[in-house]
């Protein structure tokens, strides 16, 4: 669960672009291993029952989980979306970080910190 690896027991989930910004850049986590050819989507968004059972059974099996980025993967993702956003391909990001777990928000004070404790790290 999001809330596990996050270390937040209040985690709203994003699922429309701002799943980067909102989540990845967040709280440095990600949902690896997406079953579905279709992107990443909210479950009520999937019409297709068959889809909703691929889903359902990645998300048992844990081949569909939530990782926690490791520094080198979190700062190309920063840096992509950076590339993004100059570009004019998206929006300014809300939140940023200079390592996983310091996540700022743009134009305000809250700052958080977070442990790596009990999480998957992707590779």
């Amino acid at each position: 669960m999001i809330a596990e690896i996050t270390g937040e027991l209040k985690v709203t989930m994003v699922y429309t672009n701002q799943y980067d910004d909102w989540i990845v850049m967040k709280y440095g986590v990600y949902l690896a291993g997406w079953p579905l050819h279709q992107s990443f989507t909210n479950p009520s968004g999937i019409t297709s029952l068959g889809n909703l059972n691929i889903l359902d059974a990645a998300l048992k099996d844990d081949s569909c989980r939530w990782e926690r980025l490791k520094e080198d993967k979190f700062a190309e993702w920063k840096e992509q979306l950076q590339e993004e956003v100059t570009a004019g391909t998206r929006k300014a990001l809300k939140w940023v970080g200079s390592s996983i777990g310091k996540a700022v928000l743009v134009g305000g004070e809250r700052k958080r910190s977070q442990t790596n404790e009990g999480v998957q790290e992707s590779v």
